[in-house]
Parts: structure tokens; sequence; C-alpha cells
């Protein structure tokens, strides 16, 4: 048996040196991908790779440098400097996903709302500025509501779900950043599930089997795949993952996170464009 020209195979830049980059990285390597890691501080992680290095990720000359024999430079997590990636890497070598997809994904408002303005089908939700929108939100939606920070929040971390007007306000000061939160209705789901979904930038989608997570204080205790729902269930949890993918312009794998409602109905809960918990 001939073995393969590995010379031919592309050279892998990824942001990031923590759990997600050392899993991309390791499949990676196992499917003879060369790969380079980047990070802004020593990550143990990383450390079993002999093309890990650490720098001020988001100096250009660093990026330049780390990107300089890569095919493509990708991103551990949407709060890799990909912005500044791009502009600094050769122009022959891609950034994938694009900044605009993760500058989409990584606000949870301005997600929520790209995917509503598509058609998406999303809980009733607001973007407010104010203490004073979010109360008139919440009391319109209906309490319990989930206030939801725009960025950085992950893993039930930046998140609070209030049962009235006064939870509301004594969460506010410790969730509203400058520009506000968001308020959105409760979910009260009959299930959790999640499908991961690969596209190329032409748009050509690989869709991966429904899973059903089972959360114990917002964090992810257990994945079941393929999902115990019916078909019908799958089949919709499917297509919305498409169709939400497509939106956003995502390249690379992207977790799309569902509610499945006790009337049938599946309703997306963000998009993660990364390896993610319901797919190791």
């Amino acid at each position: 048996m001939t073995p393969p020209d590995i010379s031919s195979f592309p050279t892998l830049g990824i942001l990031g040196g923590g759990q997600l980059g050392k899993m991309m990285a390791a499949e990676a390597v196992r499917m003879s991908v060369d790969v380079r890691l980047l990070s802004s501080k020593d990550a143990g992680p990383m450390q079993a790779y002999s093309g890990s290095r650490t720098g001020d990720w988001t100096d250009p000359d660093v990026l330049r440098n780390f990107a300089a024999d890569c095919d493509v430079v990708t991103v551990e997590s949407e709060w890799a400097p990909a912005e500044e990636a791009a502009e600094a890497v050769p122009g022959n070598t891609e950034v994938r996903p694009s900044p605009s997809t993760l500058a989409v994904i990584k606000d949870k408002g301005v997600q929520k709302r790209r995917l509503a303005d598509a058609g998406c089908p999303v809980p009733d939700f607001k973007n407010c500025e104010t203490l004073e929108e979010a109360v008139d939100a919440a009391m319109s939606l209906g309490f319990p509501v989930v206030l939801k920070q725009y960025r950085g929040a992950y893993d039930g971390y930046g998140n609070a779900t209030v049962h009235s007007a006064e939870e509301l306000r004594e969460a506010w000061s410790d969730l509203a950043a400058d520009d506000g939160l968001m308020v959105e209705a409760f979910a009260d789901f009959t299930r959790e599930l999640a499908v991961q979904v690969a596209r190329r930038p032409g748009g050509e989608q690989v869709v991966y089997p429904v899973a059903y997570t089972e959360q114990r204080n917002h964090r992810c205790h257990a994945v079941e795949v393929p999902a115990d729902v019916s078909e019908d269930v799958a089949r919709e949890a499917r297509s919305i993952a498409q169709q939400a993918v497509d939106v956003v312009e995502g390249v690379g794998l992207v977790a799309v996170e569902l509610f499945e409602m006790p009337d049938g109905r599946v309703l997306i809960n963000e998009l993660a464009p990364r390896p993610h918990n319901t797919g190791h």
C-alpha cells in the first residue's frame, strides 16, 4: 500500500491552546493535518504539540509569523481575535469562520436578532438598553424571563432566570453591559437538544445526529446520541440547524443548541462555532 503524500496536506493554525484547541488538534493530527497553536498565555492542554507557541495574539507581527506557513487559521472559541488575524495573515491564508460570522455569534443579542429576522424559530425576546426597558419587556413577555449577557456568557455563567421585577432589578447590575442585555421569554421545554452542522464556504453541509443534553445547574451533565425523539422532531431539529448555520454563514463545525417544546415546536437557543460538549 502506497503511503499518502502528506506534503499535500494543509497546515491548520488554531487560535487558542485550551481544551477545545487540543481536541481540534488531536483530530487534525489523526487525519495527517499539521497543526500550529497560538495562545495568549501558557495553556496546559496545548503543551503536547510541538507547533504550539505563546504570545500576544492581537499583535500583527505575532499573528503574521504564526500564520506564515498555515493554509487556514481557525479559532478555539468565538472570543479569539479572528478579526485581528484576518488583517494580519498573508493574503493566501483563510480565517475560518470569518470575523463577520464570529461577530454575529459572539454577541447573543446580535445573534438572536439575525436569526429572528431570517425567520428562524426562537423564543420571544427583546434587546434592552436600559433597566426600564428590561422591566417593560419582562412585563410584556410574562415572568419568569431569562436575562442574558450579550457577550462572554457560557455554561450558565452570564445568565439569570428572574421571577419578578424586583429580581430583575437586582440582577441587572451584575449582568448588564453599557448597552444593556437581552430579556428572553422562559422556554418551558421538554428537552434540550443540539445538532452539529459542518459547512463549507460554498454552503455544502453535513448534519450529524440530533443529541439530547441533560443539563444540571445550567451546565451539560450528560449527552445521549442519537436523542430519543420522534423522527418528526429530529427532522425539524436538523432542518432548523441547517437554516441557522446558513443564516450566519458558518464555516467549519457549528453547534446549534435547541429547545424541544411540549407542543412539538423546536426553537433555537444559541449557536456555538466551535467544538461543542455535545459533540466530543
